[in-house]
């Protein structure tokens, strides 16, 4: 089985990464239905603005691309802080779905740990929508245990 192999985004991959980004909306759609609005409409705009980000402040955030044999597979996007509950945030992790299985978030998960210890982070943190039962059980097998609980209402 081919290797997979982490490498640091950068503006070029922007296409791929978006396009991997679609992918994650798209399984979001499927599983949330508490605010299903909020994955609607295009979100190529808030993305890049994100993407760009962390191409700006490589001292603050890292895109981490997957690929197999040259093809991307997934995407970690990885922040240090000094505000929130943990200096280290896993922002976005996501692995195509046709890949999933082989280790991939595994290895994207090491590596965006590995970034934030090299950041001076000692704690790494992830949030995701409450139905996602598959991030809970990845995250939860890896180490992760709940620190808070985020309810909302609508208004």
């Amino acid at each position: 089985m081919p290797q997979v192999q982490i490498r640091t985004a950068s503006p070029e991959d922007e296409p791929v990464l978006l396009g991997l980004w679609s992918g994650l909306v798209a399984y979001h759609k499927t599983i949330e239905h508490v605010r299903p609005e909020r994955w609607s409409g295009r979100h190529g705009s808030s993305h890049r603005r994100l993407l760009t980000h962390a191409w700006e402040h490589p001292d603050q955030e890292v895109i981490l691309l997957a690929e197999i044999e040259g093809e991307a597979v997934g995407f970690v996007r990885v922040a240090v802080t000094e505000s929130g509950p943990c200096r280290g945030r896993i922002e976005t992790l996501f692995v195509a779905e046709d890949a999933r299985g082989r280790g991939i978030g595994s290895a994207m998960l090491e590596a965006a740990c590995t970034w934030c210890r090299a950041h001076e982070a000692n704690e790494v943190c992830v949030e995701f929508i409450a139905p996602n039962s598959e991030a809970r059980a990845f995250y939860e097998s890896r180490g992760f245990q709940p620190l808070l609980i985020t309810h909302m209402r609508r208004l």
